[in-house]
């Protein structure tokens, strides 16, 4: 059995993070007494090591529904001093205007880890930043498929694990909805554009339905796409799973095709055929959580509407976005 007072747990209706405290022959939580054999006896039926919930009763006849909360926020950052400069940004507005209070990991490279060394000591996070060091990061297909190398202990029983990229800003407290996806079997994502990309003849190179067409898939080329570039799993091992999967197929279909990079949004292609077909793909919550910014040139660079929790700045030079998020940040 989990620790039961080594994490903080979240109860259902209304939901709210507690936590369980040893007093002698029982616990308690949430201002409640709870008998130790019963809460062990559903830790035993919910079976897994960290569950995504845990149901018993309570005084008697109440029925209490537990759901563990451990989050990780992570990164890929590779590359361009530009790069960690956005990464920077980004980590900065997730823990303030984010409020956000758990642990963070950044996959990089041994020699860019200095670089998140540096950021670690400058915004004073301590243990609290975890660099996972990865082996392959020799061009921008390693860099983009760096996302779905999750096997480092980092990422072990985590609930939940969202991933962003660089280029995202935090906008609003974060823990509202992190407890909303803790526990969801889905990998969380943001719609973008359609499958099929608007025509027929199209490359397929963002959305994945050259690949499925190739497997024989029934899909809908109208149905929408979705951005690679958050991925919120309320389960950490649902992530872990399909992202390994992603990774394998990324590189059979590499040697299938002959070609190192046989899309160029290669990440996010592999992802959309992967999640779709393996059904953990989900646009719950997102919509209403996520603004895709598309930086446009003598357009104003700060986004039109505020709070919603993330804003992911796109269709610009890494300078280029570092230069909106900075002046959008400033402004929050």
């Amino acid at each position: 059995m989990f620790n039961l007072e080594a994490l903080e747990w979240i109860s259902s209706c209304p939901d709210r993070v507690i936590d369980f405290q040893k007093c002698g022959d029982h616990y308690q939580a949430d201002g409640v007494r709870i008998d130790p054999d019963t809460i062990e006896a559903a830790f035993r039926k919910a079976h897994p090591s960290l569950p995504a919930s845990v149901t018993f009763l309570y005084e008697g006849w109440k029925v209490a529904r537990i759901r563990p909360f451990r989050p990780l926020v992570y990164y890929a950052a590779f590359g361009e001093d530009d790069i960690f400069r956005c990464l920077s940004l980004s980590i900065r507005s997730l823990l303030h205007p984010g409020q956000y209070r758990g642990e963070i990991a950044v996959i990089t490279s041994s020699d860019n880890a200095p670089k998140v060394e540096a950021l670690r000591d400058d915004l004073n996070l301590g243990e609290r930043l975890h660099i996972v060091c990865v082996s392959e990061h020799a061009d921008i297909v390693d860099f983009c498929l760096a996302r779905f190398r999750l096997s480092d202990p980092v990422f072990s029983h985590r609930q939940p694990l969202l991933y962003l990229d660089c280029d995202v800003v935090i906008d609003a407290p974060i823990e509202p909805f992190l407890m909303q996806i803790a526990g969801s079997d889905k990998i969380h994502v943001m719609p973008e554009g359609q499958i099929g990309e608007g025509h027929e003849s199209s490359s397929g190179h963002w959305f994945g339905w050259r690949m499925m067409a190739e497997d024989g898939m029934t899909f809908d080329r109208r149905a929408p796409g979705f951005s690679a570039g958050i991925l919120a799993s309320g389960q950490g091992a649902v992530l872990q799973f399909s992202a390994n999967l992603a990774l394998a197929t990324a590189e059979s279909f590499q040697k299938k095709s002959g070609e190192r990079r046989p899309f160029l949004g290669y990440d996010q292609c592999v992802a959309n055929y992967v999640f779709l077909k393996i059904d953990v793909r989900s646009f719950e919550y997102m919509r209403n959580a996520v603004l895709l910014f598309r930086l446009r040139e003598g357009a104003p660079n700060t986004p039109p509407m505020r709070g919603r929790g993330f804003v992911h700045f796109l269709n610009a030079s890494t300078a280029g976005k570092y230069a909106a998020m900075e002046q959008y940040v400033e402004t929050l």
